[in-house]
């Protein structure tokens, strides 16, 4: 039955097709109905619903004091001024505060920013009340600028008190 009715079909369509065409089906009808379900299958598969997937980084700061347990900042940014840019993190309000800059106002090229040290010592890290500075020049290694945002890490030797190294990275905080 399927066979009449497609030879049926058949005879109709070839006389509607141009001759070109009308050869190209001429072989066998059986073509002409493979034709027709792979384009049912082609429209059904150009309909079918895309997903797109978006990857979402939250920003972070994290540290470990001489090597100990890592501790992650509540809150953390970078910042820029006319000497230069810098990063902020906190902790419990001012119990655990980071403010590490470096020379160069929006500096925010990928590499090895050095911290020097001085009166105003580029790296300064306040736990409980105690200051740590670094006592010579230190870096800190911008890994990726992106969006605005900024990922890197450091490892700093400083002075004040029992804390003698420091040891931290950030990824994605953004400017304020």
């Amino acid at each position: 039955m399927l066979g009449n009715l497609l030879n049926a079909s058949w005879i109709h369509l070839k006389g509607l097709l141009s001759p070109k065409i009308n050869f190209m089906f001429r072989l066998n009808p059986s073509h002409l109905f493979i034709a027709a379900i792979m384009v049912c299958l082609f429209a059904i598969a150009s309909c079918s619903k895309t997903t797109t997937t978006t990857t979402t980084t939250t920003p972070s700061f994290t540290w470990q004091e001489n090597g100990g347990a890592v501790i992650t900042a509540d809150s953390a940014f970078w910042t820029t001024y006319s000497s230069g840019t810098g990063i902020r993190a906190y902790r419990g309000g001012m119990t655990n505060f980071f403010e590490i800059n470096w020379t160069g106002a929006n500096d925010t090229i990928v590499g090895k920013k050095t911290l020097n040290t001085g009166t105003f010592a580029d790296f300064t890290y306040i736990n409980s009340g105690t200051t740590y500075t670094n006592s010579t020049a230190q870096f800190l290694n911008l890994t990726a600028f992106s969006n605005s945002k900024m990922t890197g890490d450091f490892d700093v030797a400083v002075t004040g008190g029992s804390v003698t190294s420091l040891k931290g990275s950030f990824a994605n905080i953004e400017k304020r």
